[in-house]
């Protein structure tokens, strides 16, 4: 088995071996031509300038293709090794675009990523409560603010804890449907405090595949993973009851951004009311047949 690989295997002479043969094969040619040249013509050494000439044609008519045959050889293996050269330096130049590609990616993503949390951290929340008083900044700020009902409403608050159909007692008995809590939505100038928060989401699922490329998928779901219960539950009644939160439905249905939004009264609600696709679950979500995922 051995000898069989030995004997069938590629012999690959590099140009500085390929030389060396080549000398010494020349070498051996001219010393045998003049062997049999003098022992086929003469018996020594002649005196005759004419039977100089006629060796050196000799010599010259046997060495001259050899020695052209060679030349090419060495021209067609600088060629090869050329070749080789010019094709491990694409290789290795396509190979450093792809990584300064990548890393050009991953900057733009950090440069979203910090666009996004600056402007979390942009919405605040103070509260006075007994002559004290509470300031919350970004996640914390959304989080307080859904579950105070001086700030989310009455209305909102019920329907967040009990979903649609719940009935509560306010001046009369209101029961909480779609239509109510789309005129709630639109009527109360609360809701306005974070419509840069979800302009800012818009732009940044928007541009994402144009800036981040290929690997936009990817860089999406840890935006996505980066959002809260409440951001999520947020962002939703956004594209459930508000016109401009229309406009962001199919981008994210595109990277299902609401994947992580928890099986809750809410969820429910928008799941069978809202009428939007269950795409803006995520693919598992689909594939499963609407199992929370």
């Amino acid at each position: 088995m051995t000898d069989e690989k030995t004997a069938t295997a590629p012999i690959n002479l590099t140009p500085e071996k390929f030389g060396t043969n080549a000398t010494i094969l020349l070498t051996v040619v001219l010393v045998a031509m003049i062997c049999l040249y003098l022992y086929r013509f003469h018996a020594g050494l002649s005196n005759n300038q004419e039977h100089w000439g006629q060796f050196g044609d000799f010599i010259g008519g046997v060495l001259n293709p050899l020695v052209s045959f060679l030349v090419l050889s060495v021209a067609f293996q600088v060629w090869q090794l050329q070749e080789r050269d010019l094709k491990a330096t694409k290789t290795a130049l396509e190979e450093q675009a792809k990584t300064i590609e990548k890393q050009r990616q991953e900057e733009r993503f950090f440069d979203l990523l910090n666009l996004y949390l600056r402007t979390l951290d942009s919405i605040t929340l103070t509260e006075y409560v007994s002559g004290s008083h509470g300031y919350y900044k970004g996640k914390e700020a959304i989080k307080e603010w859904m579950k105070r009902e001086a700030h989310v409403g009455k209305h909102f608050l019920e329907f967040l804890r009990h979903g649609i159909g719940h009935r509560y007692h306010a001046s009369n008995l209101v029961e909480i449907t779609a239509d109510s809590l789309q005129n709630e939505w639109r009527t109360r100038t609360e809701f306005r405090e974070f419509d840069h928060y979800f302009r800012v989401i818009y732009r940044i699922l928007k541009e994402s595949e144009k800036l981040l490329g290929a690997e936009h998928f990817y860089y999406v779901k840890l935006l996505r993973a980066q959002m809260t219960e409440h951001e999520l539950t947020l962002v939703a009644m956004n594209l459930w009851f508000d016109e401009e939160g229309e406009k962001m439905r199919d981008l994210v249905k595109k990277y299902g951004l609401l994947k992580h939004l928890p099986p809750n009264k809410f969820r429910e609600a928008f799941t069978n009311k809202s009428g939007i696709s269950p795409d803006v679950y995520g693919k598992s979500y689909v594939s499963s047949g609407g199992a929370i995922c």
